[in-house]
């Protein structure tokens, strides 16, 4: 399986209780959705970010800027 349609199918097995050792997120408002637009919304802060930086400033086109850009909203 491809890695965003894995990213996905996990996704939404945490949402449904369907992955080991996590129950069902039951919540009104930070359900799946809300996730999915979070997401989206670092996503393109990440890259509007890299746009402006030189690549060893840039978060989101290694593992270490990702471990970076992680600890920046952590």
């Amino acid at each position: 399986m491809r890695p965003l349609a894995r990213a996905f199918d996990d996704v939404k097995a945490l949402f449904e209780g369907n992955f080991p050792g996590y129950l069902p997120c039951d919540t009104l408002y930070h359900d799946s959705r809300h996730t999915y637009d979070m997401t989206l919304a670092m996503a393109r802060l990440v890259e509007g970010h890299d746009r402006t930086q030189l690549p060893a400033d840039q978060l989101g086109r290694t593992p270490r800027g990702a471990r970076r850009g992680h600890r920046a909203v952590a």
